[in-house]
């Protein structure tokens, strides 16, 4: 009866190793396999995110450029529309002193006129000549500061108009790029964002795997100590068996 309690003894240990050992590499298998799901999960989500985020990021750039160009339209239309009105204003300002000057011109040929028909009146009219021709070297010097002073207000007007533009195209340039180097500086964070994820991802994953190694020598020291304490225990078994037999 002992030896048979003995060897029922010995058969459950080793069915009860044996179940053990059939439990640890199930639980072993099941949390690598559980590890490399939620990795892939991770992974996924991950990628997910990304390509949402790369797709709203697009759309905002494309609204961004959409507005900017939409901006640049309607400054060129109101430049186009500033330069015709000048060019309208400086066309009938250049009209009004033409017909100035032609009024000037005709009174001026009228007066020479109304001179050389009236020479042969005599001596009184020959009096009067120095001082007509007087009034009119007057009238001929007023026209011609009244033209020097028309010019210079139009010259000085185009320049500034020509600065005022220069202005607001410097502005534009300065602005795009402003905006050119914004792009820029924001892409290259985003690489660098990108990569530093991704090296991240890549020292979580090391120190999972480190981990789960640490992890499978424990257990395996764990089983190769309960694995030698069984097989002491059924030495001990067997030799106290032994004993019993021979005694």
């Amino acid at each position: 009866m002992k030896a048979i309690q003995a060897t029922t003894t010995i058969q459950s240990a080793l069915r009860s190793h044996q179940a053990r050992q059939q439990f640890l590499t199930l639980k072993n298998n099941t949390i690598l396999l559980q590890s490399h799901w939620r990795r892939y999960q991770a992974r996924q989500q991950f990628l997910d995110l990304k390509g949402k985020v790369i797709s709203i990021q697009s759309l905002w750039r494309g609204r961004q450029q959409r507005i900017e160009f939409a901006r640049l339209k309607s400054t060129i239309a109101i430049q186009s529309a500033v330069r015709a009105f000048n060019q309208r204003r400086e066309y009938v300002t250049t009209k009004n002193a033409s017909i100035v000057l032609q009024s000037a011109w005709r009174g001026l040929l009228a007066r020479y006129v109304s001179y050389f028909f009236f020479l042969f009146l005599g001596s009184v009219l020959y009096l009067i000549l120095p001082s007509l021709f007087r009034q009119e070297k007057k009238t001929i010097e007023a026209a011609i500061t009244l033209q020097s002073a028309m010019r210079c207000h139009s010259s000085r007007k185009e320049f500034l108009q020509t600065r005022e533009n220069a202005i607001i195209l410097q502005s534009h340039w300065r602005r795009f790029e402003a905006r050119q180097q914004f792009l820029d500086t924001k892409k290259k964070v985003v690489t660098i964002q990108s990569l530093w994820r991704g090296k991240q991802q890549r020292a979580e994953f090391a120190r999972l795997k480190a981990t789960v190694a640490i992890q499978s020598a424990v257990r395996a020291f764990h089983q190769r100590r309960e694995y030698a304490t069984t097989k002491n225990a059924a030495i001990l078994l067997q030799s106290a068996w032994r004993g019993t037999l021979d005694r």
